[in-house]
This record gives C-alpha cells, structure tokens and sequence, in this order.
C-alpha cells in the first residue's frame, strides 16, 4: 500500500503535470501581455486624438490628399461631395475649406489652358493676379470646373458696381468667382478684419450677380488664407454673419502654404 501510494502521488506531482501547468501560464502570460500592449495603445491613440482637439492647432482636420506637378491640395475626405452639393443648391449658401502647398513658383508652373488665359487676359486694375491664376488652377485640377469667361469679358448693365473675376461651369452649374485675400499689412488679422472683408466681398457678389448681364446660377467667393490661423478666424466670422450677407453664396477658404503664400499675398 505503501509503494502504490507512493505511485500514486507520483502521478499527481510528476513532471508532466507540472509541466502543463507551466505551460498553461506560459501562455496566459502572453496573452496578458498582448493585451496590455494593446490598451496602452488604445489609450494612448485616444489620449492623442484628446490632445490634438485641445491643442493650439485647431485647423480643419484633412484626411485626402491630391498632388499635381504643381502643387498638392490637402482636404477632407468628404469635401469633394460637400463642395459639389453646396454649388448645385442654388437656394443656399455653403462653406468649404482646403489647403494648397505648391511645389514650385507660379511662373515656373505648368498651368492649364484656363489658367493661363487668366493670367494674359487684362484685369479691372487688380493687383491680385496670381491669386486669380492660382484659383482657376485650383478649380479646375480638383473640381473639373470649365472656364468660361474672364473679368473683363463679363458685361454689366448699369457698369460701375463691384466686378466677378471669371465665371465658369462647375458640376453642370454656370457659377461667377470672386478672388479675395484674408490679409493685413501691419498687425494681425482679428476678428474685425475678417468681418470687414466678408461684409465687403459677399455684398460686392450680391451687387455683381444683381447687375451682370450673364445667366450665372450662383456664385463663388474664394478666400486665400496665408496661415490656418487666419483661416479660422475667417470661417469663425462667417458664422456670424447674417443670412441676408451670405445669401446663396459659396464660400471656399484656402489656405496657401509655404513659399506660395509670398507670391499670392505680395502686390502683383
């Protein structure tokens, strides 16, 4: 009795029970461990995405981007969409956003047919002309718009009002686009400044579009941006704004990144 004890304790402590064991715990470390890896990720993506909603730099997030050989254009995934809805709805104004870094000087860009038609073709006295080119360009690579005609091409009746830059076809709609720049020579551009320019350009569209001779649906104010700051200053500013102000027009703020900003906001 003694000796089949012993056996039978034997069976119970011997090594291969012990080694199941050992390796059940083995495998359960492991697994712990892999899950601990994957909530500390976990809490750290979403302490990250906390800090980047807190942080100073609360620009419009992107997630799409397009590449020319002339510059690459950074934008929401779902801009594109929005944009095209905001122009067919005649009735409503929209407010879109995108940002341009160019890969080389405006000169030295190889421009669509559009674009340099606007850049030969003169103006009313602007001095804003890379601004125009860069918008037509801009337009035409990520929206496919059609020029249609430039500044000078369009005629009013009575003459003497505020003017449209080029009008085009975009999305099947004849729209008028406006060129502006969001910028201030001395001091940073605030609120008020922003409120300024907007009044100032969207009255300017709703004279333009009373007055014009052509059969335009709507109309585009295109506002260039030198920084996101100034960009979220200006669509903070158009919240604000009244309905009778904005009445259907699209706004598109686009911010010019890099050497650009020096050639589009300079006196040209």
């Amino acid at each position: 009795m003694a000796v089949g004890s012993l056996a039978s304790q034997t069976r119970k402590l011997g090594s291969p029970q012990r080694c199941s064991v050992s390796r059940r715990s083995n495998r359960t470390r492991v697994y712990n461990n892999r899950r601990n890896k994957w909530t500390n990720r976990t809490r750290f993506a979403r302490k990250t995405q906390g800090l980047e909603r807190v942080g100073r730099d609360n620009s419009p997030p992107y997630g799409v981007g397009v590449c020319t050989q002339n510059f690459s254009v950074r934008l929401r995934h779902y801009t594109t969409f929005q944009f095209e809805r905001q122009v067919k709805e005649r009735q409503y104004p929209g407010l879109s956003y995108v940002e341009l870094a160019a890969q080389r000087k405006v000169e030295d860009m190889h421009l669509s047919e559009a674009a340099v038609r606007i850049s030969a073709c003169p103006n009313a006295g602007g001095n804003s002309v890379y601004s125009e080119v860069l918008s037509c360009e801009l337009l035409y690579r990520l929206f496919g718009a059609e020029l249609l005609k430039t500044e000078m091409e369009v005629t009013y009746f009575p003459q003497g009002g505020a003017l449209t830059d080029y009008t085009c076809r975009l999305f099947g709609v004849q729209v008028g686009v406006s060129v502006t720049r969001a910028m201030k020579f001395k001091g940073e551009f605030d609120l008020e400044d922003a409120e300024k320019l907007l009044r100032k350009k969207l009255t300017g569209v709703i004279n333009a579009t009373q007055n014009t001779m052509e059969s335009w649906d709507k109309q585009i104010l295109h506002v260039w941006t030198p920084s996101k700051q100034v960009a979220r200053v200006v669509m903070a500013t158009y919240h604000t704004l009244p309905s009778d102000v904005k009445a259907n027009t699209v706004v598109l703020v686009t911010v010019a990144q890099g050497n650009i900003s020096r050639e589009v906001f300079e006196n040209r």
